[in-house]
C-alpha cells in the first residue's frame, strides 16, 4: 500500500468515527429534548390538575351567607369534642379540613386560592394540595409566628409559590409595575371569623438573609409591633423599597398581610406585597 493509499484510508476510517459520534451525539440530544418535552409536558399538566381541584373547591362556598339583616351569618360546627363558630361561608371547607384558615382573591389575576393554617408544622403545604396529597404546586399557607383568627397579629405572612405555569403567586411579581398596581390595588382575605377588604401599599423585590445577618432588615420576622415605632419601621421599609410611590400608608393600628413568593434576581429572592384592611 503507498503513502497516499494510506491516508486516504485513515481519512474514511477518521470520517467514519466522526460520523458515529454525530450519530450518538445526536440520539443524545434527541433524547433529551424528548426528556425535557415529557418533564414540561408533565409539569404543565399536574399544575392543570391542581388549579382544577382548587376552582371545585369553590363548588362549596355557601352562597346564602348572609342573615336576614344582611351581615355575615355563623354556624357552629362540632369537630371531635370541640364546638367552632364558623362563617358560614366557608363551613364546608372547614368541615373537609381543619386547617383551612381562609380564602385569598386578588380580582383580575389567577390569585384565587384556599390559605392553610399548621402551627406546628409550618410548611406542611408546600408541596400539598388541600386534600393533602403530593402537588407541586403547594397551597397558600401562613407563617406560623402570625395568628390569623382571634388574637390577631398586626401583620399575616402568607406564602405561596412562584409557579412557571403562571399560577399560585406567580401573579405577585406584576406588582412591580405601577400600572398594574393602580388596576389592582384590593385584596381579598377572608377567614373564618368573616370577609376582609386589604389595600396594596406596597410592593417589592428583597431577599431572605441567614439567621445570624443584622445588617439589613428581615421583612418575614415582623408580625406584632412592640410599639408604634417598630410598626413605622415596618412600614417604611416596605415603602422605601418600592420602585413607584403608592399613596396609601398604614398606621399603628391597622392590621397587615404580606404575601411573599421567590424571585429570582438574587440568590433566595423574594417578590413581597404588602396590604392593609380597609373598612367598606
Amino acid at each position: 500500500m503507498t503513502k497516499k493509499q494510506g491516508n486516504g484510508a485513515q481519512i474514511k476510517k477518521d470520517s467514519k468515527a466522526k460520523r458515529i459520534i454525530m450519530d450518538i451525539l445526536m440520539v443524545f440530544f434527541l433524547l433529551v429534548a424528548a426528556g425535557s418535552a415529557a418533564y414540561i409536558g408533565i409539569y404543565y399538566y399536574n399544575s392543570s390538575k391542581s388549579e382544577k381541584q382548587f376552582d371545585d373547591l369553590k363548588e362549596e362556598f355557601v352562597e346564602d351567607y348572609e342573615d336576614e339583616q344582611g351581615n355575615e351569618a355563623y354556624v357552629d360546627i362540632q369537630v371531635g369534642d370541640e364546638n367552632y363558630k364558623i362563617f358560614k361561608k366557608y363551613s364546608r371547607l372547614y368541615e373537609q379540613n381543619q386547617d383551612f384558615i381562609g380564602w385569598l382573591t386578588i380580582d383580575g389575576t389567577g390569585i384565587d386560592y384556599p390559605v392553610m393554617y399548621t402551627p406546628e408544622d409550618e410548611e406542611y403545604y408546600l408541596h400539598k394540595s388541600f386534600e393533602k396529597e403530593y402537588s407541586a404546586s403547594g397551597t397558600l399557607f401562613i407563617d406560623t409566628s402570625s395568628v390569623p383568627t382571634g388574637n390577631v397579629t398586626d401583620n399575616i405572612l402568607i406564602y405561596g409559590h412562584n409557579m412557571k405555569s403562571g399560577t399560585m403567586f406567580h401573579g405577585l411579581l406584576d406588582y412591580q409595575t405601577e400600572e398594574f398596581y393602580q388596576n389592582h390595588q384590593y385584596i381579598q382575605f377572608d377567614t373564618l371569623e368573616g370577609e376582609g377588604t386589604y389595600k396594596v401599599i406596597a410592593a417589592f423585590y428583597t431577599q431572605v438573609y441567614s439567621d445570624d445577618d443584622t445588617a439589613h432588615y428581615h421583612y418575614y420576622d415582623f408580625f406584632d409591633a412592640g410599639n408604634e415605632e417598630d410598626f413605622d419601621e415596618y412600614v417604611q421599609f416596605v415603602k422605601s423599597n418600592t420602585a413607584y410611590t403608592i399613596p396609601e400608608t398604614a398606621e399603628y393600628g391597622d392590621q397587615l398581610i404580606t404575601l411573599s413568593t421567590c424571585a429570582y434576581h438574587v440568590k433566595n429572592g423574594r417578590f413581597v406585597v404588602v396590604a392593609k384592611k380597609i373598612e367598606e
